[in-house]
């Protein structure tokens, strides 16, 4: 069973808007470092990642209502 309280940002007491890759792995029970490969690689079907041109530092974007979505078609 999915634990809905670690979307809680504990900051603002609020959902995240974009849940970050650790709090979205700890949620689905998936290794962190597989999920950040699997956003860099566009396979995740909830967020994604982005490397700017010259840049060296990703981006990663996991709307919550995404992630949520995902886990709704999976039950």
């Amino acid at each position: 069973m999915l634990n809905s309280k670690l979307l809680i940002n504990p900051d603002t007491g609020e959902e995240y808007v974009n849940v970050p890759v650790k709090v979205a792995a700890k949620f689905l029970d998936f290794p962190e470092s597989a999920m950040y490969e699997a956003l860099k690689q566009n396979i995740l079907p909830f967020g994604n990642a982005v490397k700017p041109i010259n840049g060296t530092k990703w981006s990663f974007l996991i709307p919550i209502e995404h992630l949520k979505a995902y886990v709704e078609a999976r039950m």
